[in-house]
């Protein structure tokens, strides 16, 4: 299981990395994505992975769209707030409705369909990365 795993994380996380990504020295930030909604919260989905060889964390989150921004663990009522997300060295993650993705509250407007705005994510060490995200209803554009 863990051989076809990893054949999955080959196969498909360097192809959503390149579909709208940026670099911060060794940290790679796919193509980040959230749901058209007109609720006051959002979950924002993006892989991630560090090519360097000392774990890296994602730190912080940050948008001019939200009142408040950082990073859950868990699905809908049960997800938990957690201070920081850990990123090994060459172990791909991509948050996800299921487990740790980003969450945003207190939106200033409606999410619609083509949709994009900006966010910060605060790696540790590296810095800081200001990247679009796409407003869609699943992944890719």
């Amino acid at each position: 299981m863990r051989i076809f795993m990893a054949f999955l994380a080959v196969i498909f996380v360097p192809a959503a990395l390149a579909a709208h990504s940026e670099r911060l020295g060794d940290i790679r930030v796919g193509h980040i994505w959230a749901p058209p909604t007109e609720e006051s919260g959002v979950a924002v989905y993006v892989p991630l992975m560090n090519m360097g060889d000392a774990p890296a964390h994602l730190a912080a989150v940050e948008s001019p769209i939200a009142e408040s921004a950082g990073l859950r663990e868990g699905q809908g009522e049960a997800a938990e707030p957690i201070e920081s997300l850990e990123l090994l060295p060459n172990q791909p993650i991509s948050l996800a409705e299921w487990r740790v993705h980003i969450w945003l509250e207190g939106l200033d407007r409606p999410l619609e369909e083509g949709d994009r705005f900006p966010i910060k994510l605060h790696f540790e060490p590296q810095g800081v990365v200001e990247i679009d995200v796409f407003v869609e209803t699943s992944p890719g554009h």
